[in-house]
């Protein structure tokens, strides 16, 4: 699993494998992951989704929770789909989920949360700008906010597609609702197949 954060998703997914490996970049959040999993079989490392060097394949590698949109643009997000291509076995899949273009339409206006988490109250801002999703956080430790920024890149049908060129990946994608195809939705969820080259 790539960009696992403090294990949401790996909680469920584990149990269903033979063997699991979780990684992030943010070694906190990967420490909370540990403490939090620590009664399950998991391998936690210390990794980048643009570079990483497992020395062993997998049959899947998962992406949730949109982390591919942390890909800055093209470059990286290939490099990444480029090392994923390097850890993954012959048909094997890559799962991964990714915003839909229509968000930077529905956020430009921004969007407004607020709340509390552990006795302390955040205001959360997202917004669009070009081709980028914005999140702000603001913590409310003391007289002045925390201050926590975090920008995702959208990226088009037509740019997904040159990544994972069709002799290399097949791909299967769906909306939120099951609907087949690059179609309208808040998010794309997407199967690349590694086609086996002989």
């Amino acid at each position: 699993e790539l960009a696992c954060g403090t294990g949401n998703l790996t909680q469920h997914l584990c149990p269903l494998s033979q063997r699991y490996v979780a990684t992030d970049i943010d070694e906190d959040m990967l420490n909370k992951a540990q403490e939090k999993l620590a009664h399950l079989s998991i391998e936690f490392q210390l990794a980048d989704m643009r570079d990483f060097h497992l020395m062993e394949r997998f049959d899947r590698i998962i992406c949730g929770a949109d982390s591919v949109n942390f890909n800055q643009n093209i470059k990286q997000l290939k490099k990444t789909v480029a090392n994923v291509q390097a850890h993954l076995n012959p048909n094997g899949k890559f799962i991964f989920d990714v915003h839909h273009p229509n968000r930077l339409h529905t956020y430009r206006e921004g969007y407004v949360e607020t709340g509390q988490v552990d006795d302390i109250f955040f205001e959360y801002v997202l917004y669009s700008k070009r081709n980028k999703l914005i999140h702000d956080f603001y913590w409310y430790t003391a007289s002045y906010p925390i201050v926590q920024q975090f920008i995702q890149t959208v990226f088009t049908q037509k740019q997904l597609q040159m990544v994972f060129d069709e002799k290399t990946w097949s791909l299967h994608v769906e909306n939120e609702h099951g609907e087949i195809g690059f179609v309208d939705g808040e998010k794309w969820h997407i199967a690349a197949q590694l086609k086996e080259t002989r």
